[in-house]
């Protein structure tokens, strides 16, 4: 369980290294903070099979179309803001709009533990 910006979401799997663990202190009940780059969150309007671990329901809050690539903004059920970069190409072909069902995915490999 991992508290961003003040709530507590579950992150089903992380990756980090006994090294790292180690370094950042990190033990049963200790929060953390975890960080998604926004390119590496990905947003699903389907339930085509993944290998990313993580999913998460919510709903697109805004869309920011530029000419390369669009800023999404996902509210995830529980009340959670996050951002997604995606190509404006994949926000047209997944009819992105505000209020719209998605997924939000990322991988194991994608989270950035800190204190």
């Amino acid at each position: 369980l991992l508290n961003l910006r003040g709530e507590a979401v579950r992150v089903y799997s992380e990756a980090i290294t006994a090294e790292s663990a180690d370094n950042l202190e990190l033990r049963e009940g200790i929060n953390t903070t975890a960080t998604i780059k926004a390119p590496w969150v990905i947003i699903s309007t389907g339930d085509a099979p993944t290998s990313a671990r993580n999913h998460f329901s919510g709903k697109v809050q805004s869309v920011q179309l530029g000419e390369i690539e669009a800023e999404v903004l996902v509210t995830l059920d529980e009340g959670t803001t996050v951002c997604a970069v995606v190509t404006s190409q994949s926000a047209r072909v997944l009819k992105l709009e505000p209020g719209k069902p998605v997924s939000v995915l990322f991988k194991a490999f994608a989270v950035v533990l800190g204190m």
